[in-house]
């Protein structure tokens, strides 16, 4: 991930397990159904993201970067504009603002909130392919969770959140193994598994 990716690392959410089945580092059959396990990041409910945010200004406006902007105050078109490096192709500095500051700010999808005041992260809106926004979305014992999109490069991911079913895999990361070390959301299977889905970057 790169110095904006947001929001968490680990991934997990609701699944049933059988005994110790979901420490079972990779396992290829669904978990089970005795008894729920809670994941290490769900998303109880909509929370207001820190309107605070931190700053990187001027460590890169006095060395010939180019860009749109070369220090914060250059951007005044959004909330909380900051000069940051673009984290994807060439390395140019750009104005980076918060796009919301709850999930009402994103028809659809979440707001995925920068860690705190000192992060100099923006707040964003999620992808549209997330299926949940909150636990309760995924029914009775659910939990709506970050993984990362088939469709980003891994500079930003967990901006997609999903549910899970009685079919995962694995419910956090630390279920999968040291060659497949992260647990996602697939849509082409419909259900959380050990790999990375990141595609990557363009040549």
């Amino acid at each position: 991930m790169g110095v904006l990716a947001i929001a968490v690392a680990a991934c997990g959410g609701t699944v049933a397990t059988g005994g110790d089945a979901g420490k079972d580092a990779g396992a290829d059959a669904a978990l089970g159904d005795a008894s729920l396990r809670v994941p290490k990041n769900h998303r109880p409910a909509d929370v207001t993201c820190p309107s605070g945010r931190g700053t990187e200004d001027g460590q890169f406006g006095d060395s010939g970067v180019l860009g749109s902007c070369s220090r914060d105050s250059d951007c005044t078109q959004g909330t909380n504009g900051r000069c940051l490096p673009n984290i994807g192709g060439a390395f140019i500095l750009s104005c980076s603002y918060d796009t919301c500051a709850s999930d009402v700010d994103c028809p659809g999808t979440v707001c995925v909130c920068r860690s705190s005041t000192t992060d100099v992260a923006p707040n964003v809106c999620g992808s549209s392919k997330s299926n949940c926004r909150i636990d309760s979305d995924c029914g009775p014992n659910g939990f709506c969770s970050p993984t990362e999109s088939a469709d980003v490069f891994c500079f930003s991911t967990d901006l997609v959140y999903a549910c899970h079913t009685a079919q995962d895999e694995c419910v956090d990361d630390s279920d999968c193994p040291a060659s497949d070390p992260s647990c996602n959301y697939d849509p082409s299977v419909s259900h959380w598994k050990c790999g990375s889905l990141c595609s990557p970057p363009p040549p």
